[in-house]
């Protein structure tokens, strides 16, 4: 009774912890998601916990000067705090955030409190009939912001917490409501469902750890993305050395920034396969020397989202084009094999 005892207050010291390890964040920041006016094919909507909140900050420092995400095309996040009216002197709190873009991340706030409403059952839930969850009406809020964005991707990376129970009345509560995602709240969007690594110390002396996961991945096979041995490759002793940063629960920002650019590019692949095959790409056949110039990128398909075979390369080498693709594309032949570049990726001329 008292080894019991003892372990559930280790487990509220250690969630203590972990709030306490969080970002600085003032009380109760809204967070409110505004359209950047420009027209994206995709966008992406991240919903989870707290590693769903520290991702966003994450993402933050993937950004370039025009907010773009380095390592991804077309992709575009923006978060902006705004300060309080009315402040003077000292520097202002963060009292809401703005995200824009085609990348969102759901969050009720900057911060996650003793209550967090974020990391419970709840906040994902829908019944199909009109009855949801916090977390899911504001993805309806994200998406009605942004009537630019013409296709939506939706990635839950929520229920760590949840998972950690081993229960499997609770694995079927979120099988029962990412169904209703995606036959009702979300019919026209993609949703893709994140593996929970519970690598971590805090996960330790749990069972059925695996249940969670396996549940999850036997119900959506072709939305399921596994990230276990992603997390295990960079953590393999599982926080457990103290010269890994981190606290029991969550990653470091670059793991958190990796991960999310990887589930955007697998899913820009798999966009672009599905595009491929619903409207297949027409090549007019064309046969000429073109020059690489500052912004050409060889990719393995004539898509947007397609793999990116070679990022850049010098300005001014030849390149034999084959052809002209429908959707903007050359074609150009390179050892044997046939690759795409954007219209724009290629001059008729050396450029000096």
């Amino acid at each position: 009774m008292r080894r019991t005892v003892n372990r559930r207050i280790r487990l509220v010291l250690v969630w203590i912890l972990v709030f306490c390890m969080l970002p600085a964040m003032t009380g109760h920041a809204a967070a409110q998601y505004v359209s950047d006016g420009m027209i994206h094919e995709e966008g992406y909507i991240v919903i989870g916990s707290s590693h769903a909140v520290l991702a966003g900050y994450a993402m933050e420092q993937r950004t370039d000067e025009y907010h773009k995400v380095i390592g991804l095309e077309g992709v575009y996040y923006t978060k902006t705090a705004v300060t309080e009216a009315g402040r003077t002197g000292t520097k202002a709190m963060e009292k809401d955030f703005e995200m824009s873009g085609n990348l969102f991340f759901v969050c009720e706030g900057l911060i996650i409190d003793a209550t967090n409403r974020q990391a419970t059952k709840e906040y994902i839930y829908s019944d199909g009939k009109g009855k949801c969850g916090e977390g899911v009406q504001t993805i309806h809020r994200v998406m009605d912001a942004n009537p630019n964005i013409k296709h939506w991707n939706i990635i839950s990376y929520q229920g760590a917490a949840q998972a950690a129970k081993g229960r499997q009345d609770i694995a079927d509560y979120y099988v029962s409501s990412y169904r209703n995602w995606m036959e009702y709240e979300f019919p026209d969007a993609d949703c893709y469902f994140l593996s929970h690594s519970l690598i971590t110390k805090i996960y330790r002396g749990k069972r059925n750890l695996d249940l969670f996961n396996r549940t999850l991945e036997q119900a959506f096979p072709d939305q399921y993305m596994d990230y276990t041995a992603y997390f295990k490759e960079r953590y393999p002793s599982g926080m457990s050395d103290p010269t890994e940063k981190g606290d029991a629960v969550h990653w470091s920002a670059e793991t958190y920034a990796g991960m999310i650019t990887d589930v955007i590019r697998r899913i820009q692949e798999r966009r672009a396969e599905c595009m491929e095959q619903q409207n297949p790409v027409k090549i007019t056949p064309v046969v000429c020397v073109l020059y690489t110039n500052e912004t050409t990128v060889i990719k393995r398909k004539p898509h947007a989202g397609a793999e990116i075979v070679v990022a850049g390369c010098d300005a001014g080498l030849p390149i034999q084009v084959t052809g002209v693709a429908d959707t903007g594309f050359y074609e150009i032949a390179l050892n044997g094999e046939l690759f795409y570049v954007e219209i724009n990726g290629l001059s008729e001329g050396v450029i000096k």
